[in-house]
């Protein structure tokens, strides 16, 4: 008897028979040292390999294997072509410490290197190489893993591997199970028509410690981890070296992702390192994060960017939509962001530096952008469109920004919330340029566009904002502002609200505004808001200002509205002043602070509503409900005003609050139906 060392393991042989020391302990194993030997194993038996074997085209897949096999270092190698894998199913198996060089030619499903099917089993320290090629889900190692198995230890070196549409990857086509410290190599090209993935074709378990450096063709749903992501995707890398092309055959190509072509899963520590191409909906870590995906903790070095086959604009060489940094298009959550200064982001239209765009509710948070961001249309140091009811909230951006138009600092079009951004950018554009927005309908509140940002257009620039419809509500701008024509410090074009911003920057151009306190240019200390109707008949009918207020004040809103054609009248009761009000005029709204007011409101008659109140700080809660008689109104219950009590009212019967992760109102959601009045009070 001797005893042979042999990389992780001690062999103590006797005839066919041998001992081993391994990492699961001890256990009596029979040796494999030829093809015959292998294929004569039984269905739930011990082995270990004793010398590499070489399998040639009479080898026989075995149907099914319970037992377990410690390759101790060696190789199976397949010297001919084989229609079929090693094993068609693992069940309660275990393979470890092997080398496989693979060579495959087959139609069927289901084909990997080891097996077809794994079924609770353990599959580690696995080195793969060679050339598989198969139908629909087609995996480098297995075709489908499932939820009780686990592969562990796997590198993936100097590989072809060809597959179908329902999941193509370099360890499985579909997984369901737990896939860790896995590393697939410059070498390696794994080509499928859809959900293909460096790792997985499509991933419903988890993927932990991945390192993907390889190729991947196809032309829709790809990824450098799984083409497809329903489960978990930690700390995962596209490397420097990976890349994600076109097939050349079918250009639709989209939905494309440094980690995954689709996901409705969770990412988190993702590290983004190499180039992503495609034409629709291209992220650096995902093309498309559904409702359900949840994306954070990600971070982006590399370049987003069109089909370079198709030049626009020596400027604008790349043609693609809903393209991101980290996502194209968004419906779900994109957590604490960093898109670094080595990234590019450039396409056609909807381009962004975190997210292509984000609709249907979409959430991006905490995230950073110090980018170069190209695009025609829709270009957005957060997001080139941010959509209805979507959010991006503290944020930062100092960007380089090159667009047509819109062009915003935090995103180009804007339509639903911004809260709480900032933005220090080079900003320049044709037409709806902004410091924040190029173009707003939605919410813009607590913004800042530092004294770094240099925001030029050709016409319709802001500092904030180039052409607002929506709401612009404390918004401090510092940068430089520069336009041919409608250069304006705060908004170039308005037909909105906005209130409590302040200008303070260098503006250049054809002015039209200097906006230096408020959008309608009053003077210090006199801000002029605007009660909005929203396309309904709810309107502020009548306010009734108790004499604290000063007669000044007063007399100065009454010439106001008389300027406007608005009658007013003044009651026998000299204590207070009722002043009849039109939803789709101006009114001076400034209130001495210790005064006391009283609104008569316009609504539907007999109708309850909801009556909301947002303070200065942000603070949004609800006031009452309020029930408008047979004529179609209520009077609202008198409200004494304290210093610094900037509110602003929103009632309807369409009012629902939004939530924050910490269960906090953070907005309104309002519908058609909707009034609105904002106020300030000076001590």
């Amino acid at each position: 008897m001797k005893s042979v060392t042999s990389r992780r393991i001690t062999i103590i042989s006797f005839c066919t028979v041998l001992a081993i020391f391994s990492s699961s302990g001890f256990a009596w194993a029979a040796g494999i040292s030829s093809q015959s030997d292998l294929q004569a194993i039984s269905i739930d038996g011990d082995y270990v390999l004793t010398s590499t074997i070489n399998l040639d085209n009479t080898f026989v897949p075995i149907s099914e294997f319970k037992g377990t096999i410690n390759g101790a270092g060696y190789s199976i190698i397949m010297t001919a072509s084989l229609s079929k894998p090693i094993f068609i199913l693992l069940t309660d198996a275990k393979i470890e410490d092997l080398s496989l060089n693979a060579k495959i030619n087959s139609g069927d499903i289901l084909i990997g290197a080891l097996a077809g099917t794994s079924t609770n089993s353990q599959i580690s320290d696995i080195n793969l190489t060679g050339t598989i090629s198969g139908g629909n889900k087609t995996g480098g190692l297995i075709g489908s893993v499932d939820a009780t198995s686990s592969i562990s230890n796997i590198t993936v070196s100097n590989l072809t591997l060809e597959g179908g549409t329902q999941g193509t990857g370099a360890i499985s086509a579909t997984n369901a199970g737990q896939i860790s410290n896995v590393t697939v190599s410059q070498d390696v090209t794994i080509h499928g028509s859809s959900n293909t993935g460096g790792i997985a074709g499509i991933n419903s378990g988890t993927i932990t410690n991945a390192t993907f450096d390889g190729n991947v063709k196809g032309y829709e749903i790809l990824g450098g981890i799984a083409g497809q992501n329903s489960g978990s995707i930690i700390d995962a890398t596209y490397g420097a070296n990976a890349d994600i092309v076109n097939d050349g055959v079918n250009f639709t190509y989209r939905y494309i992702g440094g980690i995954t072509g689709k996901n409705s899963g969770t990412i988190s520590g993702a590290d983004i390192n190499g180039d992503v191409m495609g034409l629709e909906k291209i992220g650096g870590v995902a093309g498309e994060n559904e409702a359900t995906g949840v994306i954070t903790n990600s971070v982006m070095n590399g370049k987003v960017f069109g089909d370079p086959l198709s030049p626009l604009h020596e400027s604008y060489l790349y043609l693609g939509n809903e393209m991101g940094g980290i996502v194209g298009l968004n419906e779900g959550k994109v957590r604490n962001s960093t898109v670094n200064t080595t990234a590019q982001i450039e396409g056609t239209a909807s381009v962004g530096g975190v997210v292509g765009k984000n609709q249907s509710a979409g959430e991006i948070r905490n995230s950073t952008v110090k980018a170069t961001i190209l695009a025609i249309y829709n270009a957005g140091g957060i997001a080139g469109v941010n959509d209805v009811l979507s959010l991006i909230h503290t944020s930062s951006v100092n960007a380089v920004i090159n667009a047509s138009f819109p062009v915003g600092g935090i995103a180009g079009t804007n339509a639903g919330n911004i809260y709480n951004s900032r933005s220090s950018s080079n900003i320049n554009g044709d037409g709806y340029v902004g410091g924040i927005a190029g173009l707003n309908s939605g919410t813009i509140v607590n913004a800042v566009v530092s004294e770094r940002s240099r925001i030029n257009g050709n016409g319709a620039t802001g500092g904030a904002v180039g052409v607002n419809t929506g709401t612009v509500f404390k918004v401090l701008i510092n940068g430089e502002v520069s336009a041919f024509r409608l250069a304006a410090g705060v908004v170039g074009i308005n037909s909105g609200t906005v209130y409590l911003s302040n200008f303070s920057g260098k503006l250049d151009g054809e002015i039209t505004q200097n906006n230096s306190e408020n959008i309608d240019g009053g003077t210090t200390n006199q801000v002029t808001s605007k009660i909005l109707d929203l396309m309904s008949d709810a309107k502020v009918e009548t306010i009734l200002i108790s004499e604290e207020a000063t007669i000044q004040v007063a007399e100065d809103i009454i010439q106001s509205l008389i300027d406007f054609g608005i009658t007013t009248s003044l009651p026998e009761d000299s204590n207070v002043y009722q002043i009849a009000l039109d939803s789709n005029d101006f009114a001076k709204t400034q209130f001495k602070s210790g005064s006391s007011i009283q609104m008569k409101i316009q609504g539907t008659p007999e109708q309850t509503q909801s009556l909301w109140m947002i303070s200065s700080l942000g603070k949004i809660f609800k006031f009452g409900d309020i029930t408008f008689d047979v004529n179609g109104s209520a009077v609202l219950p008198v409200l004494n005003l304290t210093k610094e009590d900037n509110l602003q009212f929103v009632w309807g019967s369409e009012i629902s609050p939004i939530y924050n992760s910490d269960n906090e109102i953070e907005s309104l959601s309002v519908g058609s139906s909707t009034g609105i009045l904002n106020i300030e009070v000076k001590d």
